[in-house]
């Protein structure tokens, strides 16, 4: 039944992408929903807005069919809201101040940013996630709160390359559900794989960006899933990882690193127009 479930809600989710990556340009019109990529072309920035089709599809078939309610909902309502978080940072957002640091510096000045209140958005969703998944108690919902707000926070981060985010988003996505989703989470998970594998193709051909919109959505997603499944040990650990690629992030340009590293950079190439520079 769950095998059933995944794979025909994946089914869907694919589709509804794609259909909603063919209208989306006719309905987001405005100038503000396009932005000029790293090689100077014009693209559909806020196309990421699409993956909220596959979003909703695994979450609800998830719930109507699946014996587990809570989980999927809890994905569902934190990955939408930090993907209108993101909406509004693509759109309305300045990219004067960059990273956390960027931002809460410019908060010292008085300028209250965009990127800030989506760093606080996704502080508040990670602990009510967290509280309402009623996995963890005490000090253990700041850090599984952590581990939701950090997973939204890492995928826009490395989200400066076509597909960079998405692949990187798979992958850890893939060792998940290899690990285990519970609570009713794995049709969300796969379903969500198929959007983002839909999406892939234009965002390679670089006709589309994920955006904060769709990074966030997919982080979010991902790290409620991860809190539902998880035990302690675990869950220090993916927070320790994700703490240390956050701090490294303003210290380092992974650009820089993926692209000094033979095996990350093939992969970071991989399927991607022109000469990937």
């Amino acid at each position: 039944m769950k095998v059933m479930l995944c794979v025909l809600s994946s089914s869907i989710g694919a589709v509804a992408t794609a259909l909603a990556l063919a209208v989306g340009p006719y309905v987001l019109t405005g100038p503000r929903n396009h932005r000029t990529n790293y090689r100077g072309r014009e693209v559909f920035a806020t196309a990421g807005v699409v993956l909220a089709k596959p979003l909703f599809v695994g979450a609800i078939a998830s719930t109507l069919f699946g014996p587990h309610e809570r989980v999927p909902l809890m994905m569902l309502a934190g990955a939408s809201a930090m993907g209108l978080l993101g909406y509004l940072d693509d759109v309305y957002g300045s990219r004067h101040a960059g990273g956390l640091i960027g931002h809460a510096r410019a908060l010292l000045k008085g300028q209250i940013t965009t990127g800030m209140a989506k760093a606080v958005g996704g502080a508040v969703t990670g602990l009510a996630a967290a509280f309402f998944l009623d996995e963890w108690r005490g000090g253990w919902v700041v850090a599984a709160g952590a581990v939701v707000a950090l997973s939204s926070n890492l995928t826009n981060l490395l989200d400066l390359r076509p597909g960079r985010a998405l692949k990187a988003w798979v992958v850890a996505a893939a060792a998940l559900l290899a690990v285990g989703v519970e609570g009713g989470g794995a049709p969300v998970v796969v379903t969500l794989i198929a959007g983002a594998g839909v999406f892939a193709v234009p965002e390679l051909r670089e006709e589309v960006m994920l955006g904060d919109t769709g990074a966030n959505l997919l982080g979010t997603a991902l790290g409620i899933a991860t809190i539902a499944s998880v035990g302690r040990t675990a869950l220090l650990v993916v927070l320790g990882v994700l703490v240390a690629l956050t701090l490294a992030s303003e210290r380092v340009s992974f650009t820089k690193v993926i692209d000094a590293t033979p095996p990350l950079r093939w992969f970071d190439q991989l399927g991607r127009v022109g000469d990937g520079t």
